[in-house]
């Protein structure tokens, strides 16, 4: 690879206006002519495959061709895809499929006490690493599933999420900064 400092001083501020203008990774690819081929080619392949989210990212990126935008979005379209990858929510939806995944894993029923001890097993891990997420999700898994064990359906669950929130909203609380931080913040029992 040439230095440079061997290169002639009008090439050198060439390359440094470029540079100016464009980020790292695009520069990383061999400046912007390499960087919009690599970004034609991966919409192809990735329309190929139908990764959309791909196809997503080259419509989106200001440095990609123009062409190459549009093709990508005549893409989408023609798939009947959206421009915008959606946002993942925990829904009625999405509290059906985990319901069937745990009845079809796990079995019928109540189960209860399984799922208590589930829980139990969960937080001990919550304990031990109260910064991973994943030990905290696997509590509100297995919260839904005994909601759902118990007899309701998932809009039931989700309706109750909803107003048990607001209900704790409209409680009276005392000051965090009063409370010990190592014991649970009760909320006024006499305003019940």
């Amino acid at each position: 690879m040439t230095q440079t400092a061997d290169l002639p001083e009008y090439i050198r501020k060439a390359r440094a206006e470029v540079e100016g203008k464009y980020p790292p990774h695009v520069m990383e690819a061999g400046g912007p002519d390499h960087y919009a081929a690599g970004q034609a080619q991966a919409l192809v392949y990735a329309t190929l495959a139908a990764d959309w989210d791909t196809v997503r990212e080259v419509a989106a990126d200001p440095y990609a061709d123009g062409n190459d935008v549009d093709a990508a979005k005549e893409a989408l379209a023609d798939a009947g895809q959206p421009l915008v990858a959606p946002v993942a929510v925990v829904d009625a939806a999405h509290l059906a499929r985990q319901r069937a995944f745990s009845e079809r894993t796990f079995g019928p029923g109540p189960r209860t006490v399984g799922v208590l001890d589930h829980i139990r097993k969960e937080l001990a891990e919550i304990e031990a690493d109260p910064t991973d997420v994943g030990e905290w999700v696997d509590v509100l898994i297995l919260a839904f599933d005994g909601a759902w064990r118990a007899g309701y359906e998932p809009q039931q669950i989700i309706d109750a999420i909803v107003a048990k929130q607001t209900r704790n909203e409209s409680r009276t609380w005392p000051d965090w900064r009063t409370a010990d931080p190592n014991r649970a913040i009760e909320h006024d029992r006499s305003c019940d």
